[in-house]
């Protein structure tokens, strides 16, 4: 499931995003202290927002023991996505771009010392 998202958004292909989404999916991403949470809601917005940032890498990890990912631009953490799969529908998605967050999520998922 999570990995046919992945490659979804590796393409950008819409269709399979849209496919392994949940209807009524959430997306919510936290950006830090001067910029207020982002929520989108519905299948098609969400899957208009999840294409991998130009020149990002996708590495699967787990995050607060679920499944995630730790994306990567340029060999340096640019998110943290967590999902929460209901049935074989990916219900939520919870994305960290808060920079200090970020790189301690990804310190802690690669088992490196801060």
């Amino acid at each position: 499931m999570v990995y046919a998202f992945y490659a979804a958004a590796r393409t950008a292909d819409l269709d399979a995003l849209i496919q392994v989404l949940a209807p009524d999916v959430v997306q919510r991403t936290e950006f830090g202290a001067t910029r207020p949470p982002s929520v989108v809601r519905g299948a098609a917005a969400v899957a208009e927002q999840a294409r991998a940032p130009h020149g990002g890498e996708l590495r699967s990890v787990l995050v607060n023991g679920t499944v995630g990912a730790l994306v990567t631009r340029d060999g340096q953490p640019y998110s943290v996505i967590a999902f929460t799969v209901t049935g074989d529908k990916i219900a939520r998605i919870d994305v960290i771009r808060n920079a200090d967050r970020v790189r301690i999520l990804a310190s802690s998922v690669l088992g490196q010392a801060e």
